[in-house]
């Protein structure tokens, strides 16, 4: 290769590459001109066309090379065209197109003004042209440019600076920073490697656009961050001669870039690691630990317990009653408390995230053993329930936490968090307020969910979660149906539908069974299968000269979170010729509690608005709380078995059934209960006022046309023969 050429990538001792040295080409470069043209050359001769807008959007400076761009005359007059007269050259020109040679660059600059450089790879190929360089005053557009202006030596030599790079870099004068400046890669460069960089960018394009990199100002010793860009400068005979370009200061462009990239990867209210962040810390903690892992194994390493990472849900009970009873600034500060709380216990080596809404994780790594994550939870969920401040109240928060130690419990990040949601999913059937770590009964558990899962999938269409209209349940599946009457004179009011599935190892039921559904995106499907089935069953029984009252049909948080669902079963009643009242929808009283619960209320108000009733199930084994209950178009507060169990028997606990019917009748709601199994029990619940009762004292769960058209039938008769109260 010539001498007189930028030298090529040349091959160490070691065999890698390493980018070339700057050198000096062997060809003669042209005598350096007087002073008077140095100082309108850098400007004016620029390879690159330079334009300066103030902030005001003036432009203030144009070079030559610019105005050939743009088409503009020269020397061109900073009144002459402001920003918006540039944008529409630019645009009408088609700078910035796809495909377009001539290209934009557009910067910040510190004072609220912009630069803006043109590039054209034909100009990198241009010798020097001093014919212009009585274009224009160029000697004022140096000195007063707010851009540091530059040429430098191909061997990192400081040639010429303008008064802008001169005071960039805390010096009096050009020519001390000239004196100074000897190799630019190891006095400028925080890392000088980055001169290595330049120079194999210039030797590979003919110039650098933007190039970012940190360096120590020359007299005022500061680290800032600066954008360069330069381009090689060519001699008469097309040998590179020198480097010229443009400097400007780019620290405030880095933390805003630092910032951003932190606002990126974390949450805003807290500052702990946000969703993707912590997924990405976790995949990444699970693979460090398979590769040291494999390497103990290959490296023969004497068997030791090897450390577990743990993954900790954390979820906090009931955060809707605080915004929705003491405002979102106390949701907001409770939030940003459980945050430092879990931060703390992270330490610097863990890691932290809020996943969402309510939602907290934590990796904890170098888990000894099951005792030792067991103990850090003990310490995790005594710290998180300290008492503090909100709105001016002492609050004691409550959190529900479900743990799982990889690589026990999933060696992959999604398995490692189906183990721990299902042992929160346990804490919070069992209670809240607790923590468990995922273990043999829940990973049976789980491994049954799956299966069955998998198994419903295939009854209901293959996964399909749409269904077919007007499809019937398939067997095993089937409705069975729970009577319940009005204990005001005994008659027969309506119907729990129970959805049952005939499974090889035992019957599937009930909300077992929706919540089977709902994990495999199938609530939606088995509902109208379920909504099929029931006005079939209401045809026949009005055929049969029976009024089946009301189907109460059981609904999960799932089928309501779907936006068209509520339209949905409004225009299959419609279109059976049943009237919204003869259905109730039961759901669960957690559902109040759903992150979704806006969703799931605006979904039950145009339910109810159409004729519906809704009603709340096993009242009073969750935490609804009276705000929720006059937030929801609830009409009827049912009480479990658990519950009532008791309510006959010496020494039972009944004030809570009891309060339960009075705080109902006070919010003009109805009280049912279920479970009804003694004489006694439906005495008691007549003295509290219970609107409606069910149970085996009533009548079994009936599953077969016959037994329901035999239950009417006989209860008819009762009504008919007896004094009301009688059951």
């Amino acid at each position: 290769m010539a001498a007189s050429r930028l030298q090529a990538d040349v091959t160490e001792a070691d065999g890698k590459s390493r980018p070339p040295e700057p050198v000096m080409p062997n060809a003669p470069i042209p005598a350096e001109p007087p002073p008077h043209e140095i100082l309108p050359h850098l400007l004016l001769q620029m390879v690159q066309g330079v334009i300066v807008i103030a902030a005001d959007g003036r432009v203030v400076l144009c070079n030559p090379r610019a105005a050939e761009v743009l088409g503009w005359h020269v020397p061109v007059q900073p009144q002459e065209h402001d920003r918006v007269a540039l944008d529409a050259r630019e645009s009408a020109i088609g700078l910035g197109r796809a495909g377009a040679r001539r290209h934009v660059s557009r910067y910040p600059l510190p004072d609220g003004g912009e630069l803006r450089l043109y590039s054209d790879p034909d100009w990198l190929r241009r010798p020097v042209d001093r014919d212009m360089l009585d274009a224009g005053d160029g000697d004022s557009l140096f000195r007063n440019s707010v851009i540091g202006v530059y040429r430098s030596s191909l061997d990192g030599k400081q040639v010429r600076a303008n008064p802008a790079l001169v005071k960039l870099n805390g010096m009096e004068s050009e020519e001390d920073l000239i004196a100074v400046v000897m190799d630019i890669g190891t006095e400028w460069y925080v890392d000088p490697r980055r001169r290595h960089e330049f120079a194999r960018l210039m030797h590979e394009h003919g110039e650098v656009t933007d190039f970012v990199s940190e360096v120590i100002t020359t007299g005022s010793r500061r680290r800032i961050w600066v954008s360069e860009n330069a381009w090689v400068v060519r001699d008469a005979r097309g040998n590179p001669a020198f480097y010229e370009g443009t400097v400007v200061e780019a620290s405030q462009r880095i933390r805003d870039e630092a910032r951003n990239a932190h606002l990126a990867r974390h949450d805003g209210l807290t500052g702990l690691a946000n969703r993707t962040h912590f997924h990405e810390e976790l995949r990444g903690a699970l693979q460090a630990r398979a590769l040291q892992a494999e390497a103990r194994q290959i490296n023969a390493i004497a068997r030791e317990p090897e450390a577990a990472i743990a993954l900790v849900c954390v979820d906090l009970d009931r955060f809707k009653d605080v915004n929705d009873t003491l405002g979102h600034e106390a949701g907001d500060a409770l939030l940003r408390a459980v945050a430092e709380r879990l931060a703390a216990a992270a330490g610097g080596r863990d890691c932290a995230g809020r996943l969402g809404g309510d939602e907290f994780a934590l990796i904890l790594e170098q888990i000894a053993d099951g005792n030792a994550l067991e103990e850090r939870l003990d310490s995790l969920i005594t710290a998180l329930r300290a008492p503090l401040y909100l709105a001016g109240r002492e609050y004691h928060p409550s959190v529900s936490i479900g743990a799982a130690l990889a690589p026990r419990d999933g060696a992959e990040a999604d398995d490692l968090y189906r183990s721990a949601d299902a042992a929160l999913y346990a804490v919070k059937a069992g209670g809240r307020d607790a923590w468990r770590v995922f273990d043999g009964d829940l990973r049976r558990q789980a491994l049954r969910q799956r299966s069955l899962a998998r198994a419903l999938a295939g009854l209901l269409n293959d996964g399909d979660p749409a269904g077919k209209a007007g499809a019937m349940m398939p067997a095993p599946l089937r409705l069975a149906y729970t009577p319940f009457i009005a204990m005001a004179d005994g008659r027969h009011a309506g119907f729990s539908v129970t959805p049952v599935w005939q499974h090889p190892e035992g019957e599937v039921a009930g909300r077992e069974l929706l919540a089977i559904a709902e994990a495999s995106n199938l609530a939606g499907n088995l509902f109208g299968r379920m909504l099929t089935e029931v006005i079939a069953m209401r045809g026949r029984l009005l055929a049969q000269g029976h009024d089946p009252g009301l189907f109460s049909m059981p609904v999960s948080a799932a089928l309501l979170r779907d936006p068209q669902r509520p339209t949905a079963i409004e225009a299959v009643l419609r279109d059976a010729g049943i009237l919204p009242v003869h259905l109730e929808l039961a759901l669960p009283e957690e559902a109040l509690h759903e992150r979704s619960a806006d969703v799931i209320r605006d979904a039950l108000v145009y339910l109810s608005q159409a004729g519906m009733r809704i009603a709340l199930e096993d009242f009073g084994s969750g935490h609804a709380s009276l705000t929720q209950l006059r937030r929801f178009p609830v009409d009827v507060v049912r009480m479990g078995e658990a519950l009532i169990a008791g309510i006959d028997r010496p020494g039972a606990e009944a004030d809570l059934p009891q309060t339960i019917l009075a705080l109902a009748r006070g919010f003009g709601l109805q009280g049912a209960a279920g479970g009804i199994a003694r004489q006694a029990q439906f005495d008691q619940l007549a003295r509290w006022g219970c609107h409606y009762v069910q149970g085996d004292l009533l009548s079994p769960r009936l599953e077969r046309d016959g037994a329901v058209t035999a239950y009417l039938a006989a209860r008819a008769a009762i009504i008919d023969n007896a004094d009301a109260f009688l059951v």
